[in-house]
């Protein structure tokens, strides 16, 4: 069904107008006018549209399947090393011809226009970074392009990039220049790079590139606007904002996507035009939510995914493969029997399809991302963590546990697993949607003499990026007061982890009523009022009554504190920081109660114990993305 796009922006008006009113758009590939309008679209509307490399069949029909789920626009591009790959490794691949590249390339342009109207919705074709040592690639391309618009009035590609960034700016404009003028006529869109995109991508290694050079200014980026604007409006620009390919860990990487807003600002005082331009983000794989929100209200249009999909696709298949490894080690026998067969465990279709299903989630996730889907965006995205305790007894149990993380739909809702210390490594790889490990607990100076604790620095090391203090438990059994949870607090927002900071009142200060309960709420905050940040603090407020005892504060009871709560941050810290600060209900929620919870406009999410050891999990973070996201 043709559903609304929503915008994402509360600032933005809001718009009635569907993709689908663009004109020209429709089930299957589009070109030319409809592609550019798309852009527009999405542009106007505050959202983007990723670009998901693709290196075969399989990974086509992956992005295609999570497209048709959302019912939004996707698109299918190639890189010069991908396509080799779609053609076949033993073609010759000459440098300098690259006719292997040419012949991926359109081999899987061509499959992705037999298939995508099936799928129901528009899909973008493109192709990827092109240096000037690929150029043959991009020629044959554009000949396949003028070949197929001669026999039916269109390219054969929507879109293709020339990335010159390692060459002189004017070389690298007038290069672009003269390319437009060729694919201008068949109304052809070009991507070109201004600036470098660091790390390695498809054989090319920008990673020793000197760190100012992965920044653009406002004067590169406008000379691409003066140079190309007066032969085809259709381009778009990958400007530099400290980008990178590949996953980093947390501050080796300094993206500054406001850049995006002083190129506009620039570009809109000389032209008297607002917003002119159109961005790409590259080098996005693992980027902070914030970031990409900084992004998409800067006019980025289109981001390439790659890294965080190839993760995908492979963890399907370990997956896949430790649960079944049993029945994977030959043709005849398994432990149901010495001469039981194994075809329906190692027949391609089933594992390739179990690398499908893990891609799928992920482009949906990068979709949500971008506010490419057709839910209206709540003001915070909702969260969701299992915090397994002091459990399970035996390590052989917690691929169970993880099954139950892994089902869980990742993409609208943040959900964080908190395995015990001993567990963490083990828990990490058997992960493989986009929850997080999040330890129970840090230690509040670092590495050193502190025997049993654990470093921030250690979490970061393996890749972790939250971390949970001030659980109930935490309080009573181990005396971590306020002021020590203070520091912790601050070590960990220090080292750049987001953590789960929990309060909560006992018994008899519920029993005294609101004002007590708030007394003991306000008493564990006030240290910490002035780390409190929406992007790095999520409040986990357990009325600890309530934990483990099987009784559960009423939703009205609930919402009443979390409304409580955030008045008092308000009033305290700031009316921006209370509006964006996720506040979870932490007190023995289940499958049961969670529509009710969630229903209250200030739960933003629940840190559930006992029922995150069971498959009831998945059933509650279903329930608040159904009513935050309005999928009931």
């Amino acid at each position: 069904s043709r559903l609304l796009s929503q915008p994402y922006q509360k600032s933005r008006p809001c718009t009635v107008m569907s993709f689908w009113d663009v004109p020209g758009v429709k089930a299957g590939v589009i070109t030319g006018d409809a592609a550019w309008g798309l852009m527009k679209h999405a542009k106007a509307n505050g959202y983007a549209i990723p670009a998901f490399n693709c290196t075969s069949t399989s990974t086509i029909n992956s992005v295609l399947e999570a497209g048709k789920k959302l019912g939004r626009p996707v698109m299918i591009q190639f890189s010069e090393g991908g396509s080799a790959f779609m053609a076949g490794k033993s073609l010759p691949n000459a440098k300098g011809v690259l006719q292997a590249s040419t012949l991926g390339a359109i081999a899987g342009a061509q499959f992705t226009r037999a298939v995508a109207p099936a799928y129901g919705i528009p899909v973008l074709v493109h192709s990827d970074h092109c240096a000037k040592k690929l150029l043959p690639w991009f020629d044959g391309m554009l000949e396949a392009d003028e070949a197929y618009f001669k026999l039916y009035g269109e390219p054969l590609f929507s879109s293709h990039m020339l990335d010159l960034s390692e060459e002189p700016d004017e070389e690298n404009i007038a290069i672009c220049q003269k390319y437009l003028k060729r694919m201008s006529p068949m109304k052809c869109i070009l991507e070109m790079e201004i600036g470098i995109t660091g790390g390695v991508e498809d054989g090319v290694d920008n990673s020793g590139t000197a760190k100012e050079k992965l920044y653009s200014t406002p004067e590169d980026v406008f000379a691409v606007y003066t140079g190309l604007s007066p032969i085809s409006e259709m381009f778009t620009i990958a400007a530099a904002f400290g980008n990178v390919h590949g996953v980093y860990k947390a501050g080796n990487v300094v993206l500054r996507p406001e850049l995006l807003g002083e190129f506009q600002a620039y570009a809109a005082k000389k032209t008297g035009k607002p917003n002119p331009l159109f961005f790409v983000f590259h080098g996005g794989s693992g980027s902070e939510k914030h970031h990409i929100t900084t992004a998409l209200s800067n006019g980025v249009v289109k981001m390439n995914v790659d890294t965080d999909t190839q993760w995908a696709y492979w963890s399907g298949l370990k997956n896949f493969y430790q649960a079944k490894s049993g029945y994977l080690q030959g043709q005849i026998g398994n432990p149901e029997g010495a001469d039981k067969p194994n075809k329906s465990y190692y027949d391609p279709r089933k594992w390739i399809r179990e690398s499908e299903m893990s891609m799928v989630k992920r482009v949906q996730e990068s979709c949500t991302d971008l506010n490419n889907h057709n839910f209206v965006t709540p003001k915070r995205k909702p969260i969701v963590g299992g915090n397994w305790k002091c459990n399970p007894e035996c390590s052989s149990q917690l691929d169970g546990l993880a099954k139950n993380i892994n089902a869980c739909d990742a993409s609208l809702c943040d959900v964080y697993v908190c395995p015990s210390t001993i567990h963490v490594t083990e828990v990490i790889p058997k992960i493989s949607n986009a929850a997080q490990v999040c330890p129970q607990n840090c230690n509040f100076k670092g590495c050193g003499a502190y025997t049993g604790e654990m470093a921030v620095e250690q979490m970061l090391d393996l890749g972790l990026q939250w971390v949970m203090i001030g659980h109930s438990e935490r309080r009573e059994y181990f005396q971590e007061d306020d002021t020590l949870l203070a520091t912790k607090l601050k070590c960990i927002l220090d080292a750049g982890m987001k953590c789960i900071f929990c309060i909560g009142e006992k018994l008899p200060e519920r029993e005294k009523g609101l004002e007590a309960t708030m007394a003991v709420c306000i008493s564990q905050l006030e240290q910490i009022k002035g780390m409190l940040h929406p992007d790095k603090v999520v409040i986990a407020y357990e009325p600890v009554w309530a934990i483990g005892t099987g009784v559960t504060a009423t939703a009205a009871q609930a919402q009443e504190t979390h409304a409580a709560i955030r008045k008092w941050i308000a009033a305290n810290v700031s009316a921006e920081c209370a509006a964006g600060i996720r506040i979870q209900y932490g007190g023995s929620a289940n499958a049961k109660n969670a529509p009710e919870l969630s229903a209250c406009p200030d739960i933003d999410g629940f840190l559930v114990g006992g029922a995150s050891l069971k498959p009831e999990f998945v059933d509650i973070v279903d329930s608040i993305v159904a009513e935050k996201w309005g999928k009931k």
